[in-house]
């Protein structure tokens, strides 16, 4: 079995997304400082983040991440869990 694909939450999405172009997967899992999961970021997540105006470059995964928990009216990015 391989291992799963991490990235920090302090990853831009472009080294979520070039993580994910050279491990051959459509997803990385997130993870805290004590290498914890915490989240995944998909390439669905990548079209939302372009297809609202973000740079790759700029954006963090801990930006864009949320737990149902977290994501409220106030926080626009919660769009990430209408899937």
């Amino acid at each position: 079995m391989r291992p799963v694909p991490r990235v920090p939450l302090e990853a831009t999405v472009f080294q979520a997304v070039r993580k994910m172009y050279e491990c051959g997967t459509e997803a990385v899992a997130v993870t805290d400082e004590g290498e914890r999961i915490v989240g995944i970021f998909t390439a669905h997540d990548l079209i939302t983040i372009i297809g609202l105006g973000y740079e790759p470059k700029a954006v963090t995964v801990a930006e864009w991440l949320c737990s149902p928990q977290q994501c409220n009216n106030d926080t626009p990015r919660g769009e990430a869990w209408m899937g």
